[in-house]
């Protein structure tokens, strides 16, 4: 059922800090940027009212500033050129989806950053981020809520981190898509949903430094369904996890095992001839703060 419904969701996307007193440019402009910044909300002269407008307007390596004065923003988001989405609180700087279409925010373009936002659902909303066809994509420092968080469909070399996950489906969906570090992130799932989901020859990722917590049987906090050279490593989970394709599998805390000394077993959910084994798995959890980058302690 699970492979039914991101199956589906492809196919839909291929068809297709504490609030402030001050909304001046001037906070915003503390932040470095190589390009223009253009700002969303706020009272600024010549600040736009909707992102997408905004978005329309920017040129490569320009930043768009969004406040959270207006938030929510309730608008579908896309992105075609390279530059940065940058919210003023991820907690209270608030994007939801307006229907049709089945998502939040679309990236086709190369070199973009998304962060500090809350991606929140709205019916029938399937999943708040998607990208396609790209790379060097960052996705950091955001909270999604419901559904599918983000979707990756031949989406190489990118970066997710740093964000929060409370969902009903799944955080994160990859479709080929080679070559990303998913590290620091928080993601909780209930009885119908899933944590990270590698499908259709998704290669050389790098799943580190991740709290995964769900029911400990019947449903995935890690599902490795088709790919070659995966690493994971330094992650918690209290959850079950399973691959049908070999993986390097390292030094990961598995809450709901019994005995942490032990090696772990990692199983398909199929009857196919492959078993991964975590020789030294982690005798306590992991301050995934303090890794670094690709795991490095």
């Amino acid at each position: 059922m699970k492979k039914l419904i991101t199956f589906g969701v492809v196919l839909l996307f291929l068809g297709s800090s504490i609030p402030v007193l001050a909304y001046s440019n001037e906070k915003a402009n503390n932040h470095s940027s190589s390009g223009n910044w253009l700002y969303v909300g706020g009272n600024g002269p010549g600040n736009y009212s909707r992102i997408q407008e905004a978005i329309d307007n920017a040129s490569d390596g320009d930043t768009v500033f969004v406040y959270a004065h207006n938030t929510p923003y309730r608008e579908h988001i896309k992105i075609e050129k390279a530059l940065t989405l940058l919210g003023e609180n991820k907690n209270t700087t608030l994007a939801a989806p307006r229907p049709p279409p089945f998502h939040n925010l679309d990236i086709f373009h190369d070199s973009v950053t998304i962060s500090t936002f809350t991606f929140t659902f709205t019916a029938p909303c399937f999943f708040l981020i998607g990208a396609i066809n790209a790379s060097h994509i960052t996705i950091s420092s955001c909270n999604f809520s419901l559904v599918i968080g983000i979707s990756f469909f031949n989406v190489n070399d990118s970066l997710i981190e740093n964000n929060t996950f409370g969902t009903s489906m799944s955080a994160i969906d990859f479709y080929h898509s080679n070559r990303n570090i998913i590290q620091r992130n928080l993601i909780t799932f209930g009885k119908k949903a899933g944590g990270i989901l590698l499908m259709n020859h998704s290669n050389n990722n790098i799943i580190t430094a991740n709290t995964i917590k769900g029911i400990p049987v019947g449903i995935h906090g890690l599902q490795i369904d088709c790919g070659t050279g995966n690493t994971i490593t330094k992650n918690n989970f209290y959850c079950s996890v399973w691959s049908n394709r070999h993986a390097t599998w390292k030094e990961n805390y598995y809450g709901h095992q019994l005995i942490h000394r032990l090696p772990k077993i990692i199983l398909p959910d199929k009857l196919l001839p492959i078993v991964n084994i975590d020789w030294h798995p982690a005798k306590e959890p992991y301050n995934i703060s303090t890794i670094k980058e690709g795991g490095k302690p």
